[in-house]
């Protein structure tokens, strides 16, 4: 997965979220069409959580690379 920055992610999917809840039927109950409309906002939804967790990893992958590097600069 190649990196996104999580600001664009909410944004993109707050966007879809909007859109397809402007193109629900205007027959249908209000409940209806929120639910169609975050049905619809599903996907980016899941790549907003993956780039949060993704985000997570990478800032404690870098926290232990630190510990590591001081670690290893203090039993030198």
């Amino acid at each position: 997965m190649a990196y996104c920055p999580v600001s664009i992610v909410v944004a993109q999917g707050h966007s879809c979220v909007r859109e397809a809840s402007a193109c629900q039927p205007t027959f249908q109950s209000k409940l209806t069409a929120e639910r169609g409309a975050l049905a619809k906002g599903k996907e980016p939804e899941d790549t907003y959580v993956t780039a949060i967790l993704a985000a997570q990893v990478a800032a404690e992958e870098a926290h232990w690379e630190l510990e590591r590097s001081i670690s290893s600069r203090a039993t030198a």
